[in-house]
């Protein structure tokens, strides 16, 4: 009993393995190369799938065609635009696009028949008439090319730009065509041929011309209303400078009476050692001692109009004491201060 039902279930799934690799092999070869997981290949597959029970328009046929084309199977591609045209055979953009794939495959004569049909269906259809225009001049129907390059820029000027339209640098007639293209329409807009009543044409012209929205004036913004900083009059200002500019100069007075303090104290014991000198005989100063400053630079010597005898004369002025301009900076006196010293 076992083994007969074992048998059963063997019986069963071999049955159905047959069946699945028997599916598989019906299948389309592109089938068997989509990756798993790809959004790209996943999407073939969701749209072949459906195509198979029937659930796609004409419009994704002409989809499931074109991604199938890019992907690298243009015989595929060719099938679905034939199933998109068997439910549409009006459909331009079909014939267009089966005019392309043969194109592309070297089916020069089923390309020209396809463009052909779809510029029977829309004969403004201005890629269309480009490629037909395209193959005719590869094979050498120069004046069947003109023509629909012709009727390409016509209602498609932009197809002139390579930027848009790569494949017109491929093309030895296309700037003829160009050329008289744009004669034409150069021609036409230059035509003497105004409006004999132009007031009356214009009157029914306004009759469906939408009037203007009008537009609605900006309303101020109200916001939170800030009082200005302010400033201060004439006389205070100048009040204030004043005090400011007094303040400066007490400050550089002091500073500047500071230093000369220090340097006259200096001086002094300076002209002391030199009066020593002198009582010994030399009747010269000395030389100064290099280690009386705390820089290790000689003490300055006596004012200049001091006599050899090292009596002491009047100190020479000090910035610092005497001009009003070096108030106003008071590091001056400090530095003049140092450099009388270094000096």
């Amino acid at each position: 009993m076992k083994l007969a039902t074992m048998a059963k279930i063997l019986a069963t799934g071999l049955a159905l393995l047959i069946l699945v690799v028997d599916v598989a092999a019906n299948d389309p070869i592109f089938v068997k190369w989509l990756v798993i997981d790809d959004p790209g290949d996943e999407t073939i597959r969701t749209y072949w799938e459906r195509a198979e029970v029937g659930d796609l328009t004409p419009g994704e046929l002409v989809d499931l065609g074109t991604m199938l084309f890019y992907r690298g199977w243009p015989g595929d591609a060719s099938n679905y635009f034939k199933q998109a045209l068997d439910a549409d055979p009006e459909m331009a953009e079909a014939w267009f696009r089966m005019g392309l794939v043969k194109h592309y495959s070297g089916d020069l004569a089923g390309a020209r028949s396809a463009y052909k049909k779809c510029l029977k269906l829309q004969s403004g259809h201005a890629w269309g008439n480009f490629y037909l225009g395209l193959l005719e001049e590869q094979t050498g129907e120069a004046k069947s090319a003109m023509k629909h390059y012709e009727t390409a820029f016509e209602h498609a000027p932009e197809l002139a730009d390579p930027k848009i339209n790569p494949e017109v640098l491929s093309s030895r007639l296309q700037l003829g065509a160009q050329v008289r293209h744009f004669d034409r329409e150069r021609f036409k807009n230059i035509m003497p041929m105004p409006y004999l009543e132009p007031k009356t044409m214009r009157k029914v012209r306004r009759q469906f011309e939408e009037a203007p929205v009008p537009t609605q004036t900006p309303q101020p913004t109200i916001g939170v209303r800030v009082s200005p900083t302010p400033v201060p009059s004439g006389d205070e200002e100048s009040t204030a400078s004043k005090k400011s500019r007094n303040s400066r100069k007490t400050t550089a007075a002091a500073a500047g009476g500071a230093a000369a303090a220090t340097t006259r104290s200096t001086g002094g014991s300076s002209g002391t050692t030199s009066s020593g000198s002198s009582s010994s005989g030399s009747g010269s100063s000395a030389s100064p001692d290099p280690g009386s400053t705390p820089y290790g630079f000689p003490t300055p010597p006596p004012d200049r109009g001091t006599t050899g005898s090292g009596g002491g004369g009047d100190v020479a002025p000090r910035i610092g004491d005497t001009s009003p301009e070096a108030s106003l900076k008071p590091v001056w006196p400090g530095l003049y201060a140092l450099a009388e010293v270094l000096v």
